[in-house]
């Protein structure tokens, strides 16, 4: 993979303040051999409002980015990629009214240098050491953890030497904290992943509890790197934590920690009950939701906006339980032809919903096809992908390299949102399953991938 010299900096903002508004807060040029440029910022500078943004490049290679920012500044990421690989990442300091520039050059072959212009160049350049040191990226490979531990050592400490540069004491004070938070926080990793290399509990390493002992739960600059949730969850059993099955013990017990740690910040209160409930729906498949949502909107009680973002969750849910009829929607097909998903109904229904962008949903594309394989001829079950791509090229593009032998469609923008609400979709891929008589099996049904696939399906397409 091609390398940007630049590397990927940390997302960060400051405390609450009044909406700031400036024109042209980035631009930049890219090499010919560079097609796509993906911005990544979080608004409120808290790690799950992150969202993706594609930039649009124009013929001469130059690009610009505009937003309304919530505070005074804001680190983002750049991805920078070729022929739908991605080349590197870069970062950039964006300042309230003010203008930073960028050009990104190929230095060698297959190596680029990005060089910035403007008033806080030097900011961002003090950014590349200090993603060097605690972007968890480069942590996540098979060196033994002493060999981890002594590259962040060494790299907080040239970090450390460099903070004087920064003139402003403001912000000299704001990233001296940021370096701890982000040390913090790749620390929280490295040990729990050694716990698990060593087949032990995190708890058992003295340097671990230390840790813990020295994590402020009510630091707000924490929030960037997500280390709230990381204290709260170092108290966790991990084996609660479990991906796509019941999520329900793993909330109850994140929510009593968190009561029992005493947090005051109510702006740390708030992004744990954001943190509680994102995981709970992004993760979780089936359990006792009810139950939940009990405990879920006391813990939440002076949150109400967080409480009201994910109700319309709950209330997916008993729309989309066994038994229900179907959501319809109008798909269309690589041909540009339409059809009512309800036309697909009479026999058991089995719906992938996708996007080429979703690399876990790429993933199981293989997966999806060995079921279709085990099941041709058979006329009791059909398979569709429906895929909630924006971009019909890129759908296109990745149908015609994979050539799948089943029926592909795609949803327009405003299909895609309404789809997304009927089914409760925060999250792809989905499956859902629905029986001969267009009425919900389950509305997030095993992956392909999952072993009990073929067992489920013989089942019910027997019943």
């Amino acid at each position: 993979m091609k390398k940007i010299v630049i590397a990927l900096f940390m997302w960060a903002s400051l405390a609450v303040c009044p909406v700031v508004t400036q024109g042209q807060l980035l631009k930049g040029s890219v090499p010919g051999n560079i097609d796509k440029v993906t911005i990544a910022i979080s608004l409120d500078g808290t790690m799950l409002a992150t969202e993706y943004r594609p930039i649009e490049i124009s013929s001469d290679g130059t690009f610009v980015f505009d937003v309304e920012l919530e505070t005074p500044f804001n680190d983002v990421m750049l991805e920078f990629n070729s022929k739908g690989q991605l080349a590197g990442t870069c970062g950039a300091h964006l300042v309230a009214g003010e203008t930073l520039s960028l050009t990104v050059a190929e230095a060698e072959p297959g190596e680029f240098s990005v060089q910035f212009v403007g008033k806080y160049k030097d900011i961002s350049e003090f950014y590349t050491q200090f993603v060097k040191a605690c972007d968890v990226m480069q942590y996540l490979n098979n060196r033994p953890y002493e060999a981890k531990r002594a590259i962040l050592t060494d790299g907080v400490e040239q970090v450390k030497q460099q903070l004087p540069s920064i003139g402003d004491a403001r912000l000299r004070e704001y990233y001296t904290r940021s370096l701890e938070a982000a040390e913090k926080q790749v620390m929280y990793m490295l040990l729990q992943n050694k716990a698990r290399t060593e087949n032990k509990q995190p708890r058992e390493y003295p340097e671990y509890n230390e840790l813990m002992r020295n994590t402020d739960i009510d630091d707000e600059i924490g929030l960037k790197y997500g280390l709230h949730a990381s204290l709260v969850s170092a108290y966790i059993d991990p084996e609660l934590f479990n991906p796509l099955q019941d999520m329900t013990p793993y909330a109850l017990r994140f929510m009593k920690v968190a009561d029992s740690l005493g947090v005051n910040s109510p702006v740390v209160r708030k992004a744990l009950c954001k943190h509680c409930a994102f995981s709970y729906f992004t993760y979780g498949k089936g359990g006792d939701y009810e139950k939940f949502w009990k405990r879920f909107t006391t813990f939440a009680r002076n949150c109400p906006e967080v409480i009201a973002e994910y109700a319309p969750r709950i209330e997916a849910l008993d729309r989309t339980r066994k038994g229900k009829e179907a959501y319809d929607v109008v798909l269309t097909d690589p041909a540009g032809k339409t059809m009512q998903l309800s036309g697909l109904f009479g026999t058991w229904l089995y719906i992938d919903v996708w996007a080429t962008w979703c690399g876990p949903c790429c993933t199981e594309i293989p997966e999806l096809e060995k079921v279709v394989k085990h099941y041709q001829g058979n006329d009791n079950i059909r398979f569709v992908s429906i895929s909630i791509d924006s971009d019909p090229k890129a759908w296109k593009a990745k149908l015609e390299q994979d050539k799948p032998s089943w029926p592909q469609f795609i949803l327009d923008r405003k299909m895609a949102k309404q789809f997304q609400a009927d089914w409760g979709i925060s999250g792809i891929p989905r499956f859902i399953l629905i029986d001969k008589h267009g009425k919900i099996y389950n509305g997030d049904a095993m992956r392909p991938s999952d072993q009990g696939i073929i067992p489920l399906l013989d089942k019910v397409i027997n019943e």
